[in-house]
Order: C-alpha cells, then structure tokens, then sequence
C-alpha cells in the first residue's frame, strides 16, 4: 500500500501541531496565553496544513500529467502544455 505525500505530510504536521497544543495548553489555563493567541495559533496551522495538502495534490496531479504518455504516442507532442504564457 502507498502512501501519498498529500496525505502523509500534512497527517504528520497535524499530529505535531496537536503535540505542541496539549504542551502549550497549560500555559493557556494559567492565563499567561491569551486565548485569541493560542486559539488562533492553532487556526492559522490548521489553515496552512490544508492549504498545504490542496498545494501537494495538485503539484503530484501535474507531475503525474507531464510524464504520462497518451495512447498510440510515443512522445509529448499532442499534449497540452501544462502552463501557458500569456
């Protein structure tokens, strides 16, 4: 079974921000984190570890998009190009 980077990635950097929360937690009850800090914080991580996932999936989709061949080609020349300059 393979894993994908999209996945595996993003699921380890969650795990680590839910390490760092319940560490932090006791600072939080103690009052010497606000809770728009510690809160937010977490948010904000949450926020880029999905964009993150979003930005590996489509990264992968056009690696794998670039190096597949169409059927009875032998080459890339009847592919669209992957990005177009305007």
């Amino acid at each position: 079974m393979k894993f994908k980077r999209s996945v595996v990635i993003p699921s380890l950097l969650a795990v680590y921000l839910s390490v760092m929360a319940i560490i932090g937690y006791p600072d939080f009850k103690a009052g010497a984190t606000s809770p728009k800090e510690y809160f937010g914080t977490i948010a904000v991580t949450l926020i880029v570890i999905v964009l993150l996932h979003f930005n590996i999936r489509h990264r992968d989709r056009l690696k794998h998009r670039h190096h597949c061949v169409p059927e009875g080609s032998t080459t890339l020349e009847n592919t669209p190009p992957l990005h177009t300059t305007d």
